[in-house]
């Protein structure tokens, strides 16, 4: 009797242990899933700063041409070139050293900070860029009517103004998918802490 109930607790012992392999590989495999994730989130953060930037450089030269062809002022040439290199380098500033390789290699609690500071940067900018749009939207008006004649002057102003409209909601739909990945990815983090404090 006293043998059975030796070998019920050694096998007991043994079962216990299989079952804690089991749950540190499902541990490491959860934790692997989710440093994926984060990953994959962080790139796509990454590439969509990256796209922004490329589409800001490309407008410059082009909005300098197409503005000078018909004739628009040099100072508001001059002035939208600046607004998109504002644009261009705020976009760099908030994405500088956002990339995946440069977070993974930090403590999680820094990675979330630089997620946090990212969103509320996003949010910020739309205090700056909203209104200057609305002035740089007025004054391309004002340039319009005076420099190309009435007839002319009216599609051109309807046509900036779809063009704006179209540009404005392409705009927040790239903020808003921008803030989903923040979110996804601090809520990814937070599972993360989790999975490794246990």
């Amino acid at each position: 009797m006293e043998e059975n109930a030796l070998y019920e607790i050694e096998e007991m012992k043994q079962q216990i242990a299989l079952l804690q392999k089991k749950l540190e590989s499902q541990t490491i495999v959860s934790e692997q899933m989710l440093d994926k994730a984060i990953r994959s989130n962080l790139s796509k953060l990454h590439r969509r700063a990256w796209v922004i930037g490329v589409i800001g450089a490309v407008a410059i030269p082009y909005c300098w041409y197409v503005f000078s062809s018909i004739h628009l002022s040099t100072a508001f040439c001059i002035a939208t070139a600046i607004f998109l290199l504002v644009c261009i380098a705020a976009t760099w500033l908030q994405h500088r050293g956002l990339s995946a390789a440069n977070l993974m290699q930090q403590d999680l609690l820094t990675v979330s900070t630089k997620m946090q500071r990212l969103r509320k940067q996003h949010l910020d900018w739309l205090k700056f860029s909203i209104p200057t749009l609305i002035a740089w939207l007025a004054w391309f008006c004002i340039e319009i009517n005076s420099s190309i004649p009435e007839e002319h002057a009216r599609p051109v102003i309807i046509g900036a103004t779809v063009g704006a409209i179209v540009g404005s909601i392409c705009g927040i739909c790239f903020l808003r998918a921008s803030l989903k990945t923040i979110r996804e990815t601090l809520r990814q983090i937070d599972d993360l802490r989790q999975v490794q404090s246990e």
